[in-house]
This record gives structure tokens, C-alpha cells and sequence, in this order.
């Protein structure tokens, strides 16, 4: 058991990652999730920590349709010295039935990651949700909220909070994207 739980620390410090006992909680998807509606430019609004996105503030991401059938996911943020800070990505549907179960990666040499879509109204607000199962006894939970504008309704919040709480994805682990100084 002690080599496991070398394993599960070692793992949470790389994937600078929430990490939770047991296997990945079982997270329904939006089913009618319709990608050309969800294209186009993102606010962060708020996220799970992640080691790659620490030490950095104003983050937003495009989508942009490929002719591939893939499409394309550009993320920017500023570093603390306000450096811009950028990642572009590759993603696609690989069930047309549940288009909102996307794969992404960022680095040719990495496999494809989740990205599943649990909730968006395409105009205001969506809810990602990633989760990375390690051996079947824990696993690292990854969660974001855009939206189209810098900064959402509390109600909005709440209602995306309590979507994952229903889940039983712990929404404390919420943390707000830091807008200082952003351009």
C-alpha cells in the first residue's frame, strides 16, 4: 500500500492536481452539446488548481473550427510579470453521439485528456470537467467555468457549483481566475 501512496502523491504533484480517493465520480455531460454554438472566445472564470496554469492570472481560451473535423483550442493568460502566456491545443469529438466528450492535448508528445462539457447556455457560461483515474483506487479532478464576458453572475455560480456538487465533485475547490491588470 505504501508504494501506492507514493504513487498518488508523486502523480497529484505533477498533475499539480485536487486529488480524491476512489475512482473518477461519474459526471453526465450536456447531451444536445452543439460545437459550432460553443466556438469562439472564453473568459476563465474560475478553476480547479492546476500546476499549469499556476503563477498566472487573465486566462481566456478560442476555439476555433479546423478543417480536419478537429478543431483548434488556443489558451492565453499573463504570467506575474505580465508576460503573455500561450497554448495551443488539439481537439476532437471521438463519439458523435456525445459530442460534449471531448479529447485535448497540448503537446504532440502527451496522450489526449478529457474535456467534457457538463453544462453551457453557448452565450453566458460553460462547465468543464476533467478527471484523471489513477489505478482504479484515486484519481485528479480538473473543473473550469468560462464565460463570454470577464466576470459571471453569482446565481450562474451557484447553479454550476451545485451542478458538480450533485456529482459529488466538491466545488470548494473552486478558485477565482485573478483579473489584475488584465489587457
Amino acid at each position: 500500500m505504501l508504494p501506492f501512496l507514493l504513487l498518488f502523491f508523486c502523480a497529484s504533484i505533477v498533475y499539480g492536481q485536487v486529488p480524491v480517493l476512489g475512482k473518477c465520480p461519474n459526471v453526465t455531460v450536456k447531451m444536445d452539446f452543439e460545437p459550432s454554438k460553443y466556438f469562439g472566445f472564453w473568459y476563465e472564470i474560475a478553476r480547479f488548481y492546476t500546476s499549469f496554469e499556476a503563477n498566472q492570472k487573465c486566462h481566456s481560451a478560442t476555439y476555433t473550427s479546423l478543417p480536419s473535423g478537429h478543431f483548434q483550442v488556443f489558451n492565453q493568460a499573463l504570467d506575474m510579470e505580465d508576460h503573455e502566456q500561450n497554448a495551443t491545443g488539439d481537439a476532437y469529438i471521438p463519439d458523435t453521439k456525445v459530442k460534449a466528450k471531448i479529447k485535448v492535448k497540448f503537446n504532440e508528445a502527451a496522450p489526449y485528456a478529457d474535456y467534457w462539457v457538463v453544462d453551457t447556455d453557448y452565450e453566458t457560461y460553460t462547465l468543464v470537467f476533467s478527471c484523471v483515474d489513477i489505478v482504479g483506487v484515486s484519481h485528479l479532478e480538473f473543473a473550469w467555468i468560462l464565460a463570454r464576458k470577464s466576470s459571471i453572475d453569482q446565481s450562474v455560480r451557484d447553479k454550476l457549483y451545485q451542478t458538480l456538487e450533485s456529482f459529488g465533485v466538491k466545488s470548494q475547490h473552486f478558485m477565482d481566475d485573478d483579473k489584475t491588470d488584465c489587457h
